[in-house]
């Protein structure tokens, strides 16, 4: 549609003059329908007729040429703005002795997490070049469970170390180094964890459960033998 409105303008404007029908009808140029402008502004301003075909052609050429590339940059500022917004917050990376860079987005409640508690999680894992998802769990209706401090080879080896100190509905970010994430196939490359808490079991709370069931157990029983007598 631009090569005939182009073609069309072109055999217009300069009226077979300067430029042969067949020359105008073989291919459209921008700069040769802005010369010919030109030249016919020298001579007497266009009629009406013909700067509507050029708006025309300028809205068009606009709206399918450059559309897609104003779209995409449209989108990298937003990315830009949502990275900014949701990864450079003001708080300060700290630094675990194995080597995690780690700051909390989001401040938990409840108690702190210590090494043997049961914690109940999600997370997701990007790449730092690209930042593109390699790892999420937050489209699971149960999140994982995992023991705090205790490696079991389900998840990364830095998600059993970094949840300790956080709280319930915690959400931490962490830059995880390569020899505690996947070292086979991003041994040079860090990765980008978001790990939240879902809820957390209390290693002593445990304990006291299955004490209270016994006991409840024992009740039970001496209501039993007491009825026979």
């Amino acid at each position: 549609m631009l090569n005939v409105i182009g073609r069309y303008i072109s055999f217009k404007l300069h009226n077979g003059r300067t430029i042969s029908r067949k020359k105008c009808y073989t291919g459209w140029n921008p700069l040769v329908i802005i010369d010919i402008f030109n030249v016919h502004v020298s001579r007497g301003f266009p009629n009406p007729y013909n700067i509507f075909f050029i708006s025309l052609y300028a809205y068009l050429l606009k709206k399918y040429l450059f559309a897609k590339h104003l779209h995409i940059f449209h989108l990298e500022e937003r990315g830009d703005a949502y990275f900014k917004k949701k990864y450079r917050t003001d708080t300060p990376y700290l630094r675990t002795e194995s080597g995690i860079l780690y700051k909390d987005i989001i401040d938990g409640e409840g108690d702190v997490i210590e090494e043997g508690d049961l914690v109940y999680i999600h997370y997701q894992g990007k790449t730092t070049n690209d930042f593109r998802i390699i790892q999420s769990t937050f489209k699971s209706i149960i999140p994982p469970k995992i023991k705090a401090g205790h490696y079991d080879r389900n998840h990364i080896r830095a998600i059993y170390e970094i949840v300790i100190g956080m709280r319930k509905h915690t959400r931490r970010q962490c830059i995880v180094p390569p020899h505690l994430a996947y070292p086979d196939h991003f041994p040079n490359q860090p990765l980008l964890y978001e790990i939240d808490v879902v809820r957390v079991v209390k290693k002593n709370s445990q304990n006291k459960k299955i004490i209270e069931k016994i006991y409840a157990k024992v009740k039970h029983l001496k209501i039993i033998i007491s009825s026979y007598f």
